[in-house]
């Protein structure tokens, strides 16, 4: 009887091993199709943003959708007014991005896909890495003594300078339309045939890769640059939160219409 007991016990404990490896085994293969991106065949959402000593500074989620060939872009004003008197913006944290993914979410009514954050630092590095070029500068600022406006021929001091001045009146200008105007004079330029190799062997490098904060893989990213190797024949749209601006003291503050929206922002 106590060998029957025992082979019973032994019984049952196999089976309910190999049921736990089963279990975990579907989980997982739904959590990683549920998490999984296909830039090549199915429409994705990245948020792209850039920091500075871990506060961030300018954010856009960009859109692309391959069976449209279009790319979208919503950036997202500065200091975002949500529920119990957040500021959006604030939710950032290095290790844990997940409040401020989830609060995107719920505004845009859309998923977030994958994350890439910059530093100045390393904008302005992949700048010199890719050379000078041609922008437009929206907001005036001082670098070395003189004032920039107009168009320059931008570098990564530059760059840096522009990022960094103090001297905005906030009131009136947003970090997130020069991130915006930025990022989209960048694509512009470095996606055509003669520099998109530089640049995707540039993005995709484990040393650009570490300096950064993503969940992007290389793989993903090469993939995402082989998308972008077409920019200039996407249909392209540049999207904007509903909502109203409200000052106080020296900052304006952005408060959307609908904090949790139910309709996808890209439909």
């Amino acid at each position: 009887m106590r060998i029957k007991n025992n082979l019973f016990s032994k019984s049952f404990l196999f089976s309910f091993v190999a049921f736990a490896l089963l279990a975990t085994v579907i989980i997982t293969s739904l959590y990683l199709d549920e998490t999984a991106v296909d830039p090549k065949n199915k429409e994705s959402n990245i948020l792209i943003g850039l920091s500075e000593d871990n506060n961030i500074l300018s954010l856009c989620v960009v859109h692309l959708d391959p069976k449209s060939n279009s790319i979208d872009f919503l950036p997202i004003p500065d200091n975002v007014w949500i529920e119990n008197g957040v500021v959006l913006q604030k939710l950032y944290e290095k290790r844990n991005i997940n409040n401020l993914e989830n609060a995107i979410e719920s505004i845009i009514g859309a998923k977030i896909d994958r994350y890439l954050v910059f530093t100045v630092d390393t904008i302005a590095e992949l700048n010199n890495e890719m050379g000078v070029f041609d922008y437009q500068v929206q907001y005036p600022f001082v670098y070395k003594n003189e004032t920039k406006a107009g168009y320059l021929h931008i570098d990564g001091n530059l760059t840096k300078a522009m990022f960094r001045y103090q001297g905005y009146d906030f009131l009136n200008a947003s970090l997130s339309k020069i991130g915006y105007s930025y990022m989209n004079t960048f694509l512009s330029i470095y996606t055509k045939h003669n520099h998109i190799q530089k640049l995707t062997d540039i993005i995709s490098s484990n040393s650009f890769l570490k300096k950064a904060h993503t969940n992007l893989k290389k793989n993903e990213m090469k993939e995402y640059c082989n998308i972008l190797s077409q920019y200039s024949t996407l249909s392209q749209r540049t999207l904007e939160l509903s909502g109203t601006y409200n000052q106080a003291s020296s900052s304006t503050y952005f408060i959307p219409d609908n904090p949790k929206s139910e309709k996808n922002i890209f439909k």
